[in-house]
């Protein structure tokens, strides 16, 4: 879906010509390292296939995917396979007949792919690495920024004054 946002953004822009489009993210997430455990001897030898492969057999993303879980659970398999998770070992199997909630369904389920895609991660959470700054049109800004200069120069490109609005914003609310 964010893809055919931006997809129809840009195809306004390059029509319209006076459009700018960013995309960028607010920060970073986990902290993806590609080698786990199990490439821990034989990493420098280990073919790209075997992190890319198993990425490729999900048919829905996480969020996806479990939202086709039934109301009792019964369907954790299915839901697994729909992730790109079919043929679960014993173990693995294991592992998500122990998850009782969606959550705890989710973080298994991302953990057995990440095992299985020889991928691993510092944090679940917010990472503090340089995001990806996509744009496209009249004046975009190009290169590395920090993360508060791109409401400045947007604001700019559309004659914006931040100062006299903020003073203005604060003016009103008191």
């Amino acid at each position: 879906a964010f893809d055919e946002a931006v997809g129809k953004a840009v195809e306004f822009a390059k029509k319209d010509g006076n459009t700018m489009v960013i995309a960028i993210a607010d920060h970073g997430n986990s902290g993806l390292s590609i080698g786990n455990a199990n490439t821990t001897k034989g990493y420098d030898t280990t073919p790209v296939s075997a992190y890319i492969d198993p990425l490729k057999k999900a048919k829905m993303t996480l969020e996806g995917a479990t939202s086709k879980l039934k109301e009792d659970l019964s369907n954790k398999e299915e839901v697994a396979a729909l992730y790109g998770l079919s043929n679960l070992t014993s173990e693995e199997k294991a592992q998500l007949t122990k998850a009782r909630y969606k959550k705890e369904i989710s973080a298994t389920l991302s953990k057995l792919l990440a095992n299985r895609a020889n991928l691993g991660f510092t944090t679940g959470g917010h990472t503090g690495e340089d995001v990806f700054l996509y744009s496209y049109g009249l004046n975009r800004p190009t290169g590395h920024f920090d993360n508060t200069e791109i409401a400045k120069h947007m604001a700019k490109s559309m004659n914006i004054n931040l100062n006299k609005l903020t003073n203005e914003l604060f003016i009103e609310a008191n």
